[in-house]
C-alpha cells in the first residue's frame, strides 16, 4: 500500500475505535457531567474502555439488593440482572426452575423468571457462570416496600417512644427481612475525612445485605419502616422485606434522577454551583460546606447535591420490584415550598417511570414544630393529593415537639402508614386516614365543613375542639367555636364578620384535636369558604 492507503487505514482504526470507546462510555453511564477533569476521571473513562475491548469485566458482579435472606416480590415478574465477562453464559436456578442468558459485549445480562405466589419454604438461589457461582439462601417470596427520606425516617426503633418493647419481640424465624442501605458518612456537623470524601466521589456511599429479623437489626432499623412492616406481615400472612434507604437532612432533589431534572427546564440549571443556588435551602448548603471542608477537589460529591442519593443508591436497587413506595421527606424543604410543590410530581413520575410500574406512594405529612411555614408546607402536602394519583398521606402533627425536628414516638405513624396500605394497595376494610377536608359552605350564617374518613367525628381527648380560624375579608385570623354534628363541623359565623376562608390546625406547631372514630388526626387546612 502507498502511503496515502496506509494513512486511510489508520484514520479508518482510530475512528472505529473512537466508536467502541464512546460506546463503551456511554454503557457505563459515565457522563460529562458527573466525570471530574483529573487523573481519576482518566482512570474511570478507561476502565470500561478495556473492559469493552478484553471482555474482561471483572467477573460475576450483582447488585447489593441480592443477598442471602432477601425477600422477593410476588405476583410479578421476578427481575435478576448483573455483570459477567463479555458473552458468557449465566445460569440461575430459582428452586426448581432453571433459566440462562449470554451477557452481552458490555457484560450486561438479565434473567426474568415468571410470578410466583407467595412463600414461606425458604429457597436457595444459585447464579453460576463458567468460572463463578453464587449461592443465596434462606429466601422468601412475599411483598417489598422501600422506605425512603430524610432523618424521621431513618429515625431507628431503639430511639423511639416504645421501640423496646417491640425490639423485645423481634424473632429471626418471622418472615420479616430488613435491608437497611446505609451511608458510609452521616451528615452531621463535622467535616468528613479524606476516606468519606473518596468514597463520596465514587458513588460508594452507601452498603448494606438482607437481614433476618434479629434484635441487633430492628433496633437500628427505621422505626416507621419496620412497625409498617411488621403489621403488615401479620394482617396479610405473608413474607414482607423492607428495605430503607434515608439520609439525614437530604432535599428532595438529591432523589431525582439526573436526566428527570435535566429535561425539565425549572432544574435543569440545578447541578451549576449547586452549593450556591437556591435549588437547596441555606441550611443544606451550610451543611454540606461543613462536611466538604477538607475536599481537596473542586468536584467534590455530597448527599445533598441534586441527583446524588439516587445515583448513589437508588440507581443500584432499581429495577429490583417493591410493592410500594413510603416517604418521610420535607423537613429541608420547607423554605422552597414553591420549588417542592413543583418537584415532588416529578419526583414520583421519575421513580415510576425507572420501575415502570404506577408504584403507590403513600408518605408522611410534617409534624408541627415551632418554625415558620411549616403549617404552609403541611398544607401543601395536603393539596399534592389531589394532583399526584395513586399517592396517600398520613397526619404526625398531633406527636410533633414544639423545638425538636425529631419526636420520639414514631410507632404511631408506622401504623398509620400500615393503615393506609391496608385500605388502598390491600384493599382491606379499614379506615385509610384521618378527616380530610372535601368542602365549606355558609348557611343560616353558619359555616359547615365537610370531610373524608369522617365517620365518629370528635376530639382526640374529649374536650371542646381546638385549632378552627376564620380568615376574614381584611386578612385578620379569628378563633372560631367549632362543635359537631352528624360528622360534620359547624361553627357560628360572629356579627359583623365577612368569612373568606377556614383553616384548621394552622400554626406551625399545634395541638389541634379533630379526629375520626379510629383516633386518626384531621389534616392541617386552609380552604375558601364556597
Amino acid at each position: 500500500m502507498n502511503g496515502r492507503e496506509w494513512i486511510s487505514l489508520i484514520l479508518l482504526l482510530l475512528v472505529s475505535f473512537a466508536d467502541s470507546a464512546y460506546s463503551a462510555i456511554k454503557v457505563a453511564c459515565i457522563d460529562q457531567a458527573t466525570l471530574p477533569p483529573n487523573a481519576a476521571g482518566t482512570k474511570l473513562l478507561a476502565k470500561p474502555i478495556v473492559a469493552h475491548f478484553t471482555g474482561n469485566t471483572g467477573g460475576l458482579q450483582l447488585p447489593p439488593v441480592f443477598s442471602d435472606n432477601m425477600v422477593l416480590q410476588r405476583k410479578t415478574p421476578i427481575l435478576f440482572w448483573g455483570i459477567a465477562d463479555a458473552n458468557e453464559s449465566v445460569t440461575i436456578k430459582l428452586g426448581n426452575l432453571i433459566k440462562n442468558t449470554k451477557a452481552r459485549t458490555d457484560g450486561r445480562w438479565q434473567i426474568i423468571f415468571p410470578a410466583q405466589k407467595a412463600t414461606y419454604s425458604p429457597l436457595t438461589i444459585e447464579i453460576k457462570t463458567k468460572k463463578q457461582t453464587q449461592l443465596f439462601k434462606n429466601v422468601l417470596i412475599g411483598d417489598v416496600w422501600l422506605c425512603a427520606g430524610q432523618s424521621n425516617m431513618y429515625f431507628p426503633l431503639k430511639q423511639s417512644t416504645g421501640g423496646d418493647s417491640i425490639i423485645n419481640l423481634a424473632d429471626s424465624s418471622l418472615p420479616l427481612r430488613l435491608f437497611n442501605f446505609k451511608q458510609f458518612a452521616k451528615t452531621e456537623n463535622r467535616a468528613w475525612d479524606s476516606i468519606e470524601l473518596l468514597k463520596a466521589n465514587q458513588l460508594d456511599f452507601f452498603s448494606g445485605q438482607w437481614q433476618t429479623n434479629q434484635k441487633a437489626e430492628v433496633a437500628s432499623f427505621s422505626a416507621i419502616g419496620y412497625v409498617f412492616g411488621k403489621k403488615i406481615m401479620e394482617t396479610e400472612k405473608v413474607p414482607v422485606g423492607m428495605i430503607e434507604i434515608a439520609v439525614g437532612g437530604s432535599p428532595l432533589i438529591s432523589w431525582v434522577s439526573r436526566k428527570a431534572l435535566e429535561n425539565n427546564p425549572l432544574f435543569e440549571s440545578a447541578f451549576q454551583d449547586w452549593r450556591n443556588t437556591d435549588f437547596l435551602v441555606p441550611w443544606c448548603r451550610a451543611r454540606a460546606d461543613v462536611n466538604l471542608q477538607r475536599a481537596k477537589n473542586n468536584f467534590q460529591r455530597h448527599t445533598y447535591e441534586p441527583s446524588y442519593n439516587f445515583e448513589a443508591a437508588l440507581k443500584k436497587i432499581i429495577p429490583f420490584p417493591v410493592k410500594g413506595v413510603l416517604w418521610y421527606q420535607g423537613e429541608s424543604d420547607t423554605e422552597n415550598a414553591g420549588l417542592f410543590e413543583q418537584l415532588f410530581p416529578l419526583f414520583v413520575q421519575d421513580w415510576r417511570a425507572q420501575w415502570n410500574t404506577n408504584l403507590p406512594f403513600y408518605y408522611v405529612q410534617l409534624s408541627g414544630i415551632d418554625r415558620p411555614a411549616w403549617n404552609h408546607f403541611r398544607d401543601l402536602q395536603r393539596r399534592l393529593l389531589r394532583t399526584v394519583p395513586n399517592t396517600g398521606m398520613v397526619v404526625s402533627s398531633d406527636w410533633g415537639d414544639s423545638l425538636d425536628v425529631h419526636y420520639k414516638n414514631k410507632i404511631p405513624v408506622g401504623e398509620r402508614l400500615s393503615r393506609l396500605a391496608l385500605a388502598d394497595t390491600y384493599k382491606k376494610p379499614v379506615t385509610s386516614g384521618g378527616p380530610l377536608f372535601t368542602n365549606a359552605i355558609i348557611s343560616n350564617r353558619k359555616i359547615i365543613i365537610s370531610f373524608q374518613n369522617a365517620k365518629g367525628l370528635k376530639t382526640a381527648d374529649g374536650k371542646a375542639i381546638l385549632g378552627f380560624e376564620i380568615l376574614t375579608h381584611n386578612g385578620n385570623f379569628i378563633k372560631a367555636d367549632a362543635v359537631i354534628q352528624n360528622n360534620k363541623i359547624i361553627i357560628p359565623i360572629p356579627w359583623g364578620i365577612t368569612p373568606e376562608k377556614i383553616a384548621y390546625a394552622w400554626q406551625p406547631f399545634t395541638r389541634a384535636n379533630l379526629v375520626n372514630e379510629d383516633l386518626l388526626p384531621a389534616s392541617t387546612f386552609i380552604e375558601t369558604i364556597k
